[in-house]
């Protein structure tokens, strides 16, 4: 915590403060056992997915270090945790996009960190997430498709305008468990299926007015492998050739717009109903991840919510422990 904070301070953004999650550890201790490195888990699920399962609706990130692969040789390459955690800096230094989107990234407030090594494999987990927002109603998607969602922004965002508010929505397909071979071949993960919005919402148009659009072009970024596109009985790694690199590109893409049936924004408030039938027609069962977005005091826009609905899909087991 305290490297990453000195990296944070020498750009100018703010510390980020520690948050013990037995979770998280818990998953780099299940990652040292079986050799993962990989934000995907083994029962399919994303990072964002599964800290909505937690409970969590604060926008969030995760970076993950590791060399990839257990060594076949007991060889002794890291004999302590500063020297893990220094390897693992390095790493992150590396690699632009996880060093300035995650690492670095201005608008995060806390961090939580999963840590577990041996002689010859490690396993490092930070999850950021930022402190901005309540809801009053978490996001929900009922049979007939309407997606309900109401809450409040603080700590320096602010919703004073329809304009303020953004909301998008990504879709996932059905989780599915995977293999540690197919975990192995994964780098990176993105939001949604491909990286591209399956919607974003927007306010009713003014009375006798309509929009001239019912699409919007935006950029999003590829490159991650996806995992369901690997052979289940994919070998893992074994050495550090095989360790994929992430090649990452921006593409423009579309992605469909749905007006909303009520949109309310006032004094850092909002109270939203959309009808998605149109959507998950078109898409079917799966994860519906809807993110929330709001201005800071200076205008610029940054990401406050985010939260994962399961539509269509059995219940899973972590939402079985919940009860």
């Amino acid at each position: 915590m305290d490297l990453i904070n000195q990296a944070r301070l020498g750009v100018g953004s703010k510390p980020v403060t520690l948050v013990d999650d037995p979770e998280l550890q818990a998953r780099a201790e299940e990652s040292l056992e079986k050799c993962i490195s990989s934000n995907y888990g083994l029962d399919g699920l994303k990072p964002y997915m599964r800290n909505s399962l937690a409970g969590g609706y604060q926008s969030n990130q995760e970076v993950v270090g590791g060399i990839g692969y257990c060594s076949p040789v007991e060889r002794v390459l890291w004999s302590t945790g500063e020297s893990v955690v220094r390897d693992a800096m390095k790493r992150w230094r590396e690699t632009r996009n996880t060093w300035e989107v995650s690492i670095l990234g201005p608008w995060f407030t806390n961090a939580s960190i999963g840590l577990a090594w041996n002689d010859h494999f490690y396993a490092l987990y930070v999850q950021f997430e930022g402190e901005y927002i309540t809801f009053e109603e978490l996001p929900t998607i009922d049979d007939d498709g309407e997606l309900s969602i109401a809450g409040e922004v603080s700590n320096g965002a602010r919703l004073r305008r329809d304009q303020d508010l953004l909301i998008d929505v990504y879709y996932d397909p059905p989780v599915q468990e995977l293999t540690v071979g197919q975990l192995g071949e994964t780098d990176c993960y993105v939001y949604g299926e491909t990286g591209l919005l399956a919607a974003a919402l927007r306010p009713p148009p003014p009375p006798g007015r309509s929009y001239r659009s019912d699409t919007l072009s935006i950029e999003h970024v590829v490159g991650c492998t996806d995992p369901y596109g690997v052979a289940p009985d994919t070998p893992p790694p074994v050495e550090f050739l095989q360790i994929p690199v992430p090649s990452l590109r921006v593409e423009e893409g579309e992605a469909d717009w749905v007006t909303a049936r009520r949109w309310q924004v006032s004094n850092d408030t909002f109270s939203v109903t959309a009808n998605l039938s149109r959507i998950i027609g078109e898409r079917g069962s799966g994860v519906y991840t809807i993110l929330v977005w709001a201005v800071a005091s200076h205008g610029e826009r940054f990401r406050v919510g985010t939260y994962s609905v399961f539509v269509g899909m059995p219940e899973t087991e972590a939402e079985a422990d919940d009860g």
